[in-house]
């Protein structure tokens, strides 16, 4: 698992999941954009609080706020902030044909996410 100063960004070209990193904490902002692919793309960020045992959708307690972005149009920007206690998050992509899709993460007022 890489540690990065500023932010985490990885491109899927097939489905599957980006590298995991770890959030300390406090709000986070992410985002999608890029080629969904055809078929019927579903994107998703999902936590683990098991230390990256048991994953699922990340969802805000507070707003209840999820990111899962069905079906999107082609470089279109979708993003959000979620409130997370420290955990392991990543990206998730499935049913998707052939995409190039950018997914993006950063601590708000934090200097580093791994």
């Amino acid at each position: 698992m890489a540690i990065l100063d500023t932010a985490f960004e990885e491109t899927l070209t097939s489905n599957g999941n980006t590298a995991e990193f770890v959030h300390h904490g406090g709000e986070l902002l992410v985002g999608v954009q890029g080629n969904h692919g055809t078929g019927s793309p579903v994107a998703t960020l999902q936590a683990s609080f098991d230390g990256g045992t048991t994953w699922g959708t990340a969802t805000d307690i507070v707003t209840g706020n999820t990111l899962v972005v069905s079906g999107g149009t082609t470089g279109a920007a979708y993003g959000g902030s979620f409130s997370f206690p420290p955990c392991r998050v990543r990206f998730n992509l499935a049913g998707s044909i052939s995409p190039s899709l950018g997914l993006y993460a950063a601590r708000a007022n934090g200097p580093r996410v791994q």
